[in-house]
Order: structure tokens, then C-alpha cells, then sequence
């Protein structure tokens, strides 16, 4: 008894000293977590102090100035020259319009038919009214010209309506008047050759209204304007085939002038629209500046070009301001990994472990250094310093190439880290990297609201689709739907800015598609072998492959404990389907029912399964007790033995948790005090098999008759193992275990229809068994 105080005081000394060691951990977590990614979000360092002011313009350097990176000085006065020829450069647009000649073919075609049917069904003139039912308002002749105007919409003479009706308006002078039409209206006619720009020197560009191609006109005075067209159809008209008569030939010169229309208008808007496009598109004025360039000798007179430069330099970094960032950049990201951490852990199923913490940490650095080496690979690209590589040439030169390299940020696997943490860790930790990684992307890229918005989006949408991978080629299908949430992201932030420019739009949408469909995959692919590997964690598809029943593991189960082999199987599909019910991960839920009881192939003929109905005796010496406890044990080291994941071993020391072992002693006098290590299951998936193994324990003792009081057995089953506090850590909740007593009834009532009819006798509702007689 003297020991026990002292025993007694070294136990809490040994708690606070792990205590204390983990919050160690967590700190450092938290720091190493807030140096990287502020390290990586903050400006470059200071390069060095620089001249500045009016006065020190014709002053003689005190020193050679050399620079120790790139930088790109902007020239703002040349731009502005450069996008003022731009706009001057922009020709008027425009539009032809290709479809009038059809629309004016068509109507002479119709009117001229329309006139003959109306002659033959009235040759004399006269009787019914012709038309559109005009009764009392004249004769068939006067109602047929009007119609004829309405048709051709131009006016008709009376005196040319006579000659052509006289002719019976043939074919030959509707071919006649074709030809005059279609001669006229396939050239180009202006309105007025007067309202053509000044600047006849730059031309007009000519677009056709359906195609969208053109051609630039820089002759101006060989367009023609609508009045000479009309006074050249008339013309033409006269030098018609002397088959028709002079009068019928005027008439059909007055209807092709009235027919004719200007085919050629200015588009104002386009014209505009082009105009901003230009100035939008000039490249501004740059000075590059490479790394070891001098820009100032020891001993020159300082110039007003060497402010400008220096102006520039110090506008992207100054050295007090750099410093300030990191410590702030630093700051920031331990303060919303801190607030992440913990306020979305309470919604979590499971606790997160330090383990977990320092995944989360290095996921992000890692995704977030992938990112800015794309940055800073784009910024060396688009400055000549690294050659681009061919593929991205062939992306950015379809526009140009700094609108493609400006939107090649849109192709960062943004959704990467979130992929790899829900198929690593599972949903419970989605929430909280998506948040803290969206933020700092955003960051990361100048404190960009949109940017941050569209990681959140496709992280979102990451983690939803995700599901259960268990073919790493599945991963594509994911980013599928990443491709097509970033590009409504995309668009709705460029609606939202009130200002659409298509080249632009599609250049960011190419990338963010790259991004999404192609970029993140591959990156998830290669990584997720790597960080399983490193922190022992188990993707879907590691878990698929356990699955496969040629697992040696398994393949010596069914040797060594047939029955046990079967128990697993009935068990994994019961602990799947329940996993289905409540949205829980069943290929855990499986490859744990699979591997459950590894353990008790050391000692198979223990354990009644494998007994096949014969008496087996206990050996002398040997307690049964501590033999059916001991195959837990004996799982963990099988499976250390088959190299299962460290996971998944965790999981079979925690498929009891620390209930009692075995059943009734003799005669049911006393339960057994003796109880399995533990410790309790810690994840819904091993929760799950530990239910299932109690229920399906107990259904093996039940007969057909007892079907109509299976799941209220089931149900207090579910219910006591709850009450003795074995499901606290496994995240399940209440409505949980009543969609897993429902899937459980499901799938046992369905297994006893199977093995024939009820008996005929009075079926007796069955004693609740204890639980202590589960094994």
C-alpha cells in the first residue's frame, strides 16, 4: 500500500509531461504552418536603397548600382503614346449585309407567282376581290397592285402595273428583274458616299454581318452610294433583251430601283467596341531590367530615366515593407489555421490527431509553393528569362502570349490539397482545409477576393464529388466537375465586374479548364502514394486493393478458420451497407469487416464458427477467456506480419473497444470481469463493425420464428452497446445508429428468408439476450 501514493504521483507527473509535449507538438505546428505559408504569401526581400527625389537628377552616382533580380519598369508616357496609335489605327467598321439580295430574290419570286395565279384565276379583271379580303374597296386589278406593293415593298405605277399585267408578269420578266436586282445588290452600297470618313487614307474595314470575315477598303470612292445604284439599274434595264416591250422593260427598271436598299451600314458599336479592344490590347511600355544589369556607374550623372527606374523598383519592394509583410504574412496564416482549427473542429466526427494537424500544414505549404512556382515561373516566361515550354506555347499563342501567361494563375491546383485531404483523411477535415487553403490562395494572390472565391468553389466541389475513389483514374471524373465549377466562376466574376472581354474570358477559361481536368489529377495522383506512405494514412484505392479477397492475409484465413473467413465476409457486407446508409466511407467500413479477426486464426477451433457443431474441450491450463481476448492482439500482429496499413491495424485493436470478453461462465451464474484492451474505435467505420459483429453474433443464435422481433433485437442490441459508452469517439450519432438498426434488420431479414420457410408452429418473441453473450 506504501507504493500506491507514489505510483499514484508519478502517473499524473508522466500525464503532464505528455501534456505539455503535445501542446509542444501543436505549437510548433502552428509556427512552422504560419512561417511557411507567410514566407510563401509575403513580397521578395528588400533589394537596396535606392535615389530618389527631383533633386538628385543631375547629381553624380556615389556608387555602381547593380540589381539582384528582374524587374520590369513601366514606361507610362510611351504607353499612352503607343495606345493613342493604336486607336488612331482602328479603321471604321462596316457591316454588309449578305442577306438582302436573297430577301429582295425571294420577294420578286413570290409577287410575280402570286400576280400570275392572280391572272389566271381572273383573266377579265374582274368578279371576286384578290388578296386579303378588301370587299367593296375597288376591283381585282386595284387590289392585286397593292398587294404586289406590299409584297415587293416599293410603290408600283399604275402605268407599269398595266404593262406588266398586259405582259401576264412571265417568267422571262421576273428573270429580267432578278438579273437587274442581283447585279446591283451583290456590290457593295453605301447610303450616302458622303458620310464616308475624312480619313480616306486609313480605309473602312467591311465585315459581313453572318460570317464575321471581311476585308479592308481603302479606295473609298469605288463604293457606291444608293442613288448611282438606282440610276445604273435603270440603265440596265433599257439594255434588256428585246423580247420584252419598252414599257415593260421601264417598269422593270423602276421596280429594281425601288427594290434596291443600302446593303452596306456602319456599325457603330463594333466600331467602338474595337477601338477599346485596342487600347486594352497595347502591351505597356516595359523597361526590362535583368538580374546583374547595371544601371548606374559609380560616377554618372543621374538622369531622369534612372528615377523612373528606381520609382519602379521601389514600388515593388521596399525593404521595411518586406520585412513587415513576412512577420505579417506569418502572423496571419498561424491566426486562421488557429481560428480554423478551432472552430470547425467541433463539427468534426473524429478528433483530429497531431498527426493530422501536420499533414493539414504540410498539404498546404505544399500546394501553396506548387502555386507560387507557377507564379514565379510565369513572371520569368512572360520576361524571356526561362524559355516557355511548347505546350504553353501553343496555349497562349492563340491569343497572345501575356494574356495567356496573365490568366495561366486559373490553371493552379487550388482543389489539389482539399482532393488530398478528403481522400486521405476523410470528410470530417474538408471544411476546415477548404476554408484556411481558399483564404490564402486568395493571399497569395494579393489579397484577391475573386481568386479566393474560385479556390473555395472548386474545393467545395472537390470534396463533394469526391466520394469514394477506388481507381486513381476516377480522379478525373472529379476534376471534370472542378473544370466546369471554375468556369462558371470565372464567368460570373467577369458579369460581375460589368465589363466582358472575350479574349480575355477565354484565356482564363482555357487555363482554369487545364487546371481542373488535367493539372490537379496528375498532381493528386503522384502525390497521394507519396503522403500515404509518409504518414500512413489509406486512400480509397489502397483500400480497394485490401478489399480483393486474393489478399495473402486473407487467402491464409480461409485455411486456417473457414468459418471466421465467412463471419468476415457476412460481416464486411453488413458493415458496407450500413456504411452506404449513413454516408460513411465502405470500403473502410469493408476491408475492417474483412480484417476483423485476423487474430483468430492462431487459435480457430476457440471460436464456435469454426467448430461446425463438435464439443471442443478447453485444454488444461489455458484460460478460454483471455484466448478469445488475445485474438485482437494476435490480428494487430498478422497484420503488421501481411504489412497492412497502420490504419487499418488501428482499426482491428479498436473492433471491440473495451467491452467484456465472451459469454456467460457455466451455468450463466457470472459474467466474465475480463475485457478487451481497447481502445474504443475512434472513426464511424470501426464503430460500424463492432455493431455488426454484436448483431451478427446474436443473429446466429436466433431461428426463423424470431424474424418479427429482429430489429427490436437488433435496436436494443445497438442500444446497449451505445449505453456502455463504446461509440463516444467513433463520431456516430443518433440518427446514425437508427439508419444502421434499419440497414442491419434490412439485410438480417433478408438472409433468414433465405434459408427457407418459417416453421409452422406459434413463433415465442425470443429473451433479449445480454450483452455480455455477444462475442
Amino acid at each position: 500500500m506504501a507504493d500506491t501514493p507514489h505510483g499514484f504521483r508519478a502517473t499524473r507527473a508522466g500525464q503532464r509531461l505528455l501534456d505539455l509535449l503535445s501542446k509542444a507538438a501543436a505549437l510548433l505546428i502552428l509556427v512552422g504552418v504560419g512561417a511557411g505559408v507567410g514566407g510563401l504569401i509575403s513580397p521578395s526581400l528588400p533589394e537596396q536603397f535606392l535615389p530618389d527625389g527631383e533633386d538628385s537628377v543631375g547629381r553624380l552616382a556615389s556608387q555602381t548600382i547593380r540589381i539582384s533580380r528582374d524587374y520590369d519598369v513601366p514606361d507610362p508616357e510611351a504607353t499612352e503614346r503607343r495606345r493613342a496609335q493604336a486607336l488612331a489605327d482602328v479603321r471604321p467598321v462596316y457591316d454588309f449585309d449578305a442577306r438582302l439580295l436573297p430577301e429582295v430574290a425571294s420577294r420578286v419570286a413570290e409577287s410575280f407567282a402570286f400576280a400570275r395565279a392572280g391572272l389566271a384565276a381572273h383573266p377579265a379583271g374582274q368578279g371576286r376581290q384578290l388578296g386579303r379580303g378588301h370587299e367593296g374597296r375597288g376591283d381585282a386589278a386595284g387590289l392585286l397592285r397593292e398587294e404586289l406593293m406590299g409584297r415587293l415593298q416599293t410603290f408600283i405605277d399604275p402605268r407599269d402595273f398595266a404593262a406588266l399585267r398586259a405582259e401576264g408578269f412571265s417568267q422571262a420578266s421576273e428573270t429580267a428583274l432578278q438579273t437587274l436586282v442581283r447585279a446591283q445588290l451583290s456590290q457593295s452600297i453605301v447610303e450616302d458616299r458622303a458620310l464616308l470618313p475624312a480619313e480616306r487614307e486609313r480605309g473602312i474595314f467591311i465585315r459581313e454581318s453572318s460570317a464575321g470575315g471581311g476585308e479592308v477598303i481603302t479606295d473609298l470612292d469605288s463604293l457606291r452610294d444608293l442613288p448611282s445604284a438606282r440610276a445604273e439599274v435603270e440603265r440596265a434595264a433599257d439594255a434588256l433583251p428585246e423580247g420584252l416591250s419598252v414599257p415593260v422593260r421601264r417598269a422593270l427598271g423602276r421596280l429594281a430601283r425601288g427594290a434596291l436598299r443600302a446593303n452596306l451600314t456602319y456599325d457603330a458599336a463594333e466600331t467602338a467596341r474595337r477601338r477599346e479592344r485596342a487600347g486594352q490590347d497595347v502591351v505597356p511600355i516595359v523597361i526590362h531590367l535583368s538580374r546583374g544589369d547595371r544601371i548606374l556607374e559609380a560616377g554618372e550623372r543621374i538622369e531622369p530615366r534612372h528615377l523612373l527606374m528606381f520609382r519602379a523598383i521601389r514600388a515593388q519592394v521596399r525593404p521595411v515593407d518586406a520585412a513587415r509583410a513576412r512577420v505579417g504574412g506569418g502572423l496571419l496564416a498561424a491566426l486562421l489555421a488557429f481560428l480554423c482549427y478551432k472552430l470547425v473542429r467541433p463539427t468534426m466526427g473524429r478528433r483530429p490527431t497531431r498527426r493530422d494537424a501536420l499533414f493539414l500544414g504540410v498539404v498546404l505549404m505544399l500546394t501553396l509553393s506548387l502555386t507560387q512556382g507557377l507564379l514565379l515561373a510565369t513572371a520569368l516566361w512572360r520576361e524571356g528569362v526561362l524559355p516557355m515550354p511548347a505546350g504553353l506555347q501553343a496555349f497562349t499563342g492563340r491569343l497572345t502570349p501575356f494574356d495567356g501567361l496573365e490568366a495561366l494563375p486559373f490553371a493552379m491546383p487550388v482543389a489539389a490539397g482539399t482532393l488530398l485531404v478528403r481522400l486521405l483523411l476523410g470528410p470530417e477535415f474538408v471544411a476546415l482545409y477548404a476554408i484556411g487553403s481558399s483564404a490564402f490562395f486568395g493571399l497569395l494572390r494579393g489579397g484577391s477576393l475573386p481568386f479566393a472565391l474560385f479556390a473555395l468553389a472548386g474545393s467545395l466541389v472537390a470534396a463533394r464529388r469526391v466520394r469514394w475513389v477506388a481507381r486513381r483514374r476516377q480522379l478525373f471524373n472529379v476534376g471534370f466537375f472542378i473544370a466546369t465549377t471554375n468556369a462558371v466562376v470565372i464567368l460570373c466574376s467577369q458579369l460581375l465586374s460589368g465589363r466582358v472581354v472575350v479574349r480575355e474570358l477565354l484565356a482564363e477559361l482555357g487555363a482554369s479548364v487545364l487546371g481542373g481536368l488535367v493539372v490537379t489529377p496528375l498532381l493528386v495522383g503522384a502525390l497521394m502514394p507519396l503522403l500515404e506512405a509518409v504518414f500512413g494514412y489509406v486512400s480509397d484505392a489502397s483500400l480497394s486493393e485490401l478489399c480483393n479477397l486474393n489478399q495473402p492475409a486473407l487467402k491464409e484465413l480461409i485455411v486456417r478458420a473457414p468459418g471466421t473467413y465467412h463471419h468476415s465476409i457476412v460481416l464486411a457486407g453488413l458493415a458496407e451497407r450500413a456504411a452506404l446508409a449513413i454516408g460513411a466511407n465502405p470500403l473502410w467500413a469493408r476491408a475492417i469487416g474483412l480484417y476483423h479477426d485476423l487474430g483468430k486464426g492462431r487459435a480457430p477451433l476457440v471460436f464456435s464458427e469454426n467448430q461446425k457443431g463438435l464439443r471442443v474441450d478447453q485444454p488444461p491450463g489455458i484460460d478460454l477467456l483471455e484466448l478469445l481476448r488475445r485474438h485482437v492482439a494476435d490480428g494487430v500482429e498478422l497484420g503488421r506480419r501481411h504489412k497492412l496499413p497502420r490504419a487499418l491495424l488501428q482499426a482491428l485493436a479498436q473492433h471491440h473497444g473495451t467491452r467484456r470478453v465472451g459469454p456467460m461462465l457455466e451455468g450463466g451464474s457470472r459474467p466474465s470481469v475480463l475485457r478487451y484492451p481497447g481502445p474504443l474505435p475512434s472513426r464511424r467505420e470501426t464503430g460500424l463493425v463492432l455493431l455488426a459483429d454484436a448483431v451478427e453474433a446474436q443473429s446466429r443464435r436466433l431461428s426463423p420464428r424470431d424474424v418479427p422481433w429482429l430489429a427490436e433485437l437488433i435496436a436494443g442490441t445497438v442500444s446497449q452497446i451505445a449505453a456502455e459508452g463504446q461509440l463516444d469517439e467513433s463520431g456516430l450519432s443518433l440518427g446514425d445508429l437508427a439508419r444502421v438498426v434499419k440497414s442491419f434488420s434490412a439485410d438480417l431479414t433478408r438472409a433468414f428468408a433465405e434459408r427457407g420457410p418459417e416453421p409452422t408452429a406459434p413463433a415465442e418473441r425470443p429473451a433479449q439476450r445480454s450483452a455480455l453473450e455477444i462475442n
